[in-house]
């Protein structure tokens, strides 16, 4: 997920993260994985996500950290 700039801190991004979690409980699911470029990291742990691998290169972009929530 991406926001684009001029939405960028407009709340877009968390009603998204919020609607996501919702829609993975219902559907009685107990984590969720993501890829999340350096830059967003600190956004998801704003969530409780957690690092679980390091830096790796995913799509030719390096910096990208693994991350995992528990529901």
């Amino acid at each position: 997920m991406a926001v684009a700039s001029p939405v960028a801190g407009t709340g877009l991004g968390s009603s998204t993260v919020e609607y996501l979690e919702n829609q993975v409980r219902t559907a009685g699911l107990a984590q969720i994985i993501l890829h999340a470029r350096k830059v967003a990291v600190g956004f998801y742990e704003k969530y409780d996500y957690a690092i679980i691998l390091p830096s790796h290169t995913m799509l030719g972009v390096l910096r990208h950290f693994l991350m995992r929530k528990q529901l």
